[in-house]
């Protein structure tokens, strides 16, 4: 079983400027800590793409 907790990124609030990335505060698979407290320096690509046909 996966457990994910994630901290979003930070805004402002009327500019709409990040001003912190996204961060992953613990990810666990199988009762192994595969993840803590790492930073996401880019978007994720997020949701599946289509294949190329």
């Amino acid at each position: 079983m996966a457990k994910v907790r994630h901290q979003l990124p930070g805004a402002q609030v009327r500019g709409r400027e990040k001003v912190a990335n996204a961060t992953f505060v613990k990810v666990v698979l199988n009762d192994v800590v595969r993840h803590q407290n790492v930073e996401t320096k880019r978007r994720a690509p997020g949701g599946l793409t289509r294949s190329p046909r």
